[in-house]
């Protein structure tokens, strides 16, 4: 079986984002997968790039004061079988209209594909009485920051974290990103990883020199308790900075 997270992200005029969510729910109880999870309402997304793209397909489209459009996004957990189910056809279903049918709500969808499923999410029935309710989703990116020579360890730091904090799923190996594009994540790495060489507790290696690995989790509990767990190796011969990005799911 094949699980993947899948994003739709769309733009609408605040005062339809019910009758968004009401066509959202419509179309996807239509996909051949399984639904393990999805979100309850639009979140507001910050994409600037995305915004403009899709305010600029609703003037192609001839959509009403397109500048009034602003950018959510939808996010849906799924399992189907690959070998049964045509992906192009599964993915349609999380926009808002069939490929040649004229749109209500611009959209595009990206995610996070080829996930691995270690569970279900929490029900409210697998709550123990007295025990702390069902929490949100909550997607958490773990980026590394090391040397390229230390990019081996790297999978396996990643790989113990996810055995420790038993998350809904996760992705495979960390893969390298550019810290251009995802000055985000690099950004406090940086900072750790310059504050350790004037400590003199490190590797001795320039942040300049050191690369960004990025992963993912899925999980339904607070995300706080995942930083007893961070997945980093401060041995100087085997140097790796780590931090974790929880947003909500």
């Amino acid at each position: 079986m094949t699980v993947e997270i899948l994003t739709t992200q769309f733009i609408a005029k605040p005062e339809d984002l019910d009758r968004a969510y009401a066509l959202y729910e419509k179309r996807i109880a239509q996909a051949e997968a399984k639904l393990l999870a999805y979100l309850p309402k639009p979140l507001p997304s910050d994409d600037e790039f995305e915004l403009w793209s899709l305010r600029t397909q609703a003037v192609y489209d001839q959509l009403d004061s397109p500048l009034q459009w602003h950018l959510y996004e939808l996010n849906a957990l799924v399992e189907f079988d690959e070998e049964k189910v045509d992906d192009d056809e599964l993915r349609e279903k999380f926009f808002f209209e069939d490929i040649r049918e004229p749109t209500a709500f611009p959209g595009t969808l990206i995610g996070s594909f080829a996930m691995n499923l270690r569970r279900k999410p929490r029900t409210k029935s697998d709550i123990a009485a007295g025990q702390e309710d069902v929490k949100p989703l909550t997607y958490v990116t773990v980026a590394f920051f090391a040397a390229p020579e230390k990019a081996g360890i790297i999978p396996e730091l990643f790989s113990d974290f996810v055995e420790a904090t038993d998350p809904i799923v996760h992705g495979g190996a960390p893969t390298e990103a550019d810290v251009a594009e995802k000055p985000n994540y690099a950004g406090p790495l940086w900072m750790q990883a310059a504050q350790s060489e004037l400590d003199m507790t490190g590797d001795r290696i320039p942040y300049g020199s050191k690369r960004l690995w990025l992963g993912c989790i899925l999980i339904d509990y607070d995300a706080e308790k995942l930083r007893e767990h961070l997945p980093e190796s401060l041995d100087p011969n085997n140097f790796v900075l780590a931090e974790l990005y929880p947003e909500p799911f």
